[in-house]
């Protein structure tokens, strides 16, 4: 920050840094503005650090919560996904592709309604309904377009949290049969 200020730059800089003390690591926020005469020289700085042990140990758990939900979504045996109340998939785990032939990246983002049989669209709208009214579905069953033009039996549990969906299925196609 010093020689940035005496280049006529910004004369602030920040970082993360650990305070080491004979027994303790601390993670700390720096924050550093030099101050500078008339004639260009340093005359001094403003400083201040910031404990952010809670910080650090906050982003630690969020990572690891991500990575165990992470784990538990791609290892399911059962098609997990999250979707919306306007008929989108946001997410869907990797047994989509087994179950439909899309992959992951081809299924998320599309609607949803797009892949529902022409006789099952009417009880699906009435399902999302219901869902948007913060209502769970259970047992809930119709058919979704395979990649091969086929279609597949999909039985859906299914919760709602504001605009999103939570819902888990299986592909029932041949008890159906």
């Amino acid at each position: 920050a010093v020689q940035a200020a005496l280049a006529g730059q910004s004369a602030t800089y920040e970082g993360d840094y650990h305070s080491v003390t004979a027994n303790k690591v601390t993670p700390i926020r720096a924050l550093f503005t030099a101050r500078i005469t008339k004639k260009d020289k340093v005359y001094g700085g403003i400083g201040i650090m910031e404990d952010i042990t809670e910080r650090k140990q906050a982003e630690e758990a969020l990572r690891r919560k991500t990575e165990e939900i992470e784990q538990f979504f791609t290892t399911a045996l059962d098609l997990l996904c999250i979707a919306d109340t306007d008929g989108y998939f946001r997410r869907v785990n990797p047994q989509w592709e087994e179950a439909l032939g899309y992959t992951r990246e081809e299924l998320e983002g599309r609607r949803f309604l797009d892949f529902v049989h022409p006789d099952d669209l009417e009880p699906t709208l009435q399902a999302i309904a219901t869902l948007s009214e913060q209502h769970p579905i259970l047992n809930f069953t119709n058919r979704y377009l395979h990649r091969d033009g086929s279609y597949r039996w999909i039985e859906w549990r299914s919760s709602p949290a504001g605009e999103l969906i939570y819902a888990a299925a299986r592909d029932i196609t041949a008890r159906k049969q």
